[in-house]
This record gives structure tokens, sequence and C-alpha cells, in this order.
């Protein structure tokens, strides 16, 4: 009981982001469980209850892995100083609070102490309330995951566009076509870590209005996104059919989130992140999948200053958006 006292005192107020750093550096002793620490300081990787514990030499770190859920995989590092101790804990894979807090509550008394989270500055509204948060996400992912698997051979395939007008949208970027417009598509390439939006708006008579493409990454505002839909969409009762495309869940969840109160017409994510897409719209809505070398070599369908953009960028930034005659 005193040692808890002790570790909480020099623990202080936990920050309210995706890190704890303590005032005064801790023992793990007070924060592990007490076979834990032995096991994997002798190299071995513990799994439970969908998550793996071990402890990495080369950067004297103890490392907490979720990888029961792809739509939510996240790590916890427990970063240590050359005495051993605990100087800092961060997330990595959702750099915020809930990232952070949600894991060490779901593995106390499995790896951490039962009351280890009190020690660590998390109190019990702060627990209530990110485990409601924590609910709707996973209600939210669900949700979404049920829409998902859509194949990607239920589209036309990239060959089969034959416009001859077409831009290039980079990372980061959006822009949006009309169909009495000059630009007969769009298309983008590399989509990895990324999701492509599509996004058509069509009146009540099933005529489309506007077509739009985004190539979303984990840094584009959430704000930009919204702003492209609306301006897809337009003024007036249109409705807008949005379709996501992705390499990389966690972002496809943030847009379907969203964009879910619209139509949902077409989404296909690779929750392990390992496809790289690449998608042409044409002015008409029709989506075709593939990739096209012809237009990845041909600069001029792209925005030089858009690349320019997207290699600077560190922070969220907003979608370059572009409205194309």
């Amino acid at each position: 009981m005193i040692c808890m006292v002790f570790v909480f005192q020099s623990f202080g107020v936990a920050e309210k982001t995706g890190t704890i750093r303590p005032q005064a550096a801790l023992d793990p002793k007070g924060i592990f469980e007490n076979d834990v620490l032995d096991k994997i300081k002798s190299g071995e990787r513990i799994v439970n209850s969908g998550y793996s514990l071990q402890y990495d030499k080369e950067y004297n770190v103890i490392r907490l892995q979720n990888y029961k859920d792809p739509l939510n995989s996240v790590a916890i590092n427990f970063w240590l100083n050359d005495d051993g101790k605990i100087k800092e804990i961060s997330s990595v894979g959702k750099d915020s609070r809930s990232g952070l807090v949600v894991p060490l509550i779901e593995v106390e008394g499995i790896f951490l102490k039962k009351y280890a989270t009190a020690t660590l500055g998390i109190d019990e509204n702060e627990r209530n309330q990110v485990t409601a948060d924590a609910e709707k996400s996973k209600s939210l992912a669900n949700e979404f995951g049920s829409l998902n698997g859509m194949s990607l051979q239920k589209l036309s395939s990239s060959y089969q566009y034959s416009g001859e007008n077409t831009k290039g949208v980079m990372q980061g970027s959006a822009a949006i076509i009309k169909p009495e417009g000059k630009t007969d598509g769009l298309y983008t390439c590399g989509a990895g870590p990324c999701s492509v939006v599509i996004a058509v708006s069509r009146d009540f008579s099933g005529k489309i209005i506007a077509v739009g493409m985004a190539h979303v990454d984990a840094l584009t505002e959430t704000n930009s996104i919204a702003r492209f839909l609306n301006l897809v969409k337009g003024t007036g009762p249109n409705d807008l059919e949005v379709s996501i495309i992705s390499g990389e869940a966690n972002t496809a969840l943030k847009i379907y989130e969203l964009a879910r109160q619209e139509k949902i017409a077409f989404v296909n994510c690779d929750l392990d992140g390992q496809r790289s897409d690449a998608v042409t719209v044409g002015k008409d809505g029709t989506i075709y999948y593939g990739d096209r070398p012809d237009f990845n070599n041909n600069q001029k369908m792209f925005n030089p200053a858009a690349l320019q953009l997207v290699a600077m960028k560190m922070t969220p930034m907003p979608l370059a958006i572009k409205i194309e005659e």
C-alpha cells in the first residue's frame, strides 16, 4: 500500500494526450504483475486476451500490442531509462487519450496490476468516459465492417476507361468535375496507407450533378473531408453516393463516420494495410479499378504544387480541393 501511494505521487497528473510523462522515473514493479517482468526480460513474448507484451532490448522499451482488431490497432510503449525505470508511456497508431487509456484498462489484472491506471493518474470519471467512447467507436467499426468486403471485381477495369481529358488527384488533394465540363474523369494511384473517396451527387431525377475524388491520408483534416463531400453534394435536395476504396482501414473508418448519413455505394478496405490502390472515376460516376501506367507517367495530369505540399506536410492539413472545368 505504501508503494502504491509513492508511485502515484511520483507520477503526478497524467497528460490529456497520447503520452504520459512521470515527474520522476517509475519502478515498473509497481505497474506490472509480478511474474510478467521476469518473463519478458528473459526474452519471452506473452500473449493474452488479444494483446501481446514483450521487451525490446535494442530500444529499451516494453511494448504492449493490440492485435485483435485491425481497425483499432495500437501499441503502447513503456520507455525505460538506463536504470530500468519508466520515463514515458506513449501510444502508437492512435495518438490520442483514448488510444492510450483503453488498452491500459483492458490489460489491468492481466499484464498490469489491478489499480495501475489509478497509479498513472487516470481517475474513475475518465475511465467511464473513455470506456463509453470506446464502445461507441466499436459499434461504429462493426457497422463499417459489415459493409466492407464488396469485391473489387464488381468495378470496371481501369483499361475500360476511355476518357481523353483526365486529371490526376495527388495525395492530400481532391477534385470535382461536372458532366457538362471539359474533364472526362479523375485518376489517383499509390493509395496504400490512404483512402480514395469517390462522391457522386444526383438530383431527384437521378441526373448527375457532380463527381468528386479525394485522396485522403491520416494527416488530412476531418473538416476538409466534410467540406469536400458538401461541395460535391451542392445545394438543394441532391442525393450523395459515397464509395471508399482503401488500403488502410483506420482512415477509411474516419471517412465512413462523416459520410454514414449518405448513401454508401461501395466499400472495400484492406484490413491488413498491404494493398496499394489505383482508381479512376468518369464524369458519369462509373468507377474503374486498377493501375494505369500511362497515367502514372503523364506528369501533366498531376499538379506539381500539390506534390510539394504533400512532401512538406507533417501536421494535419486541409485537402487541396479543385473544381475542374
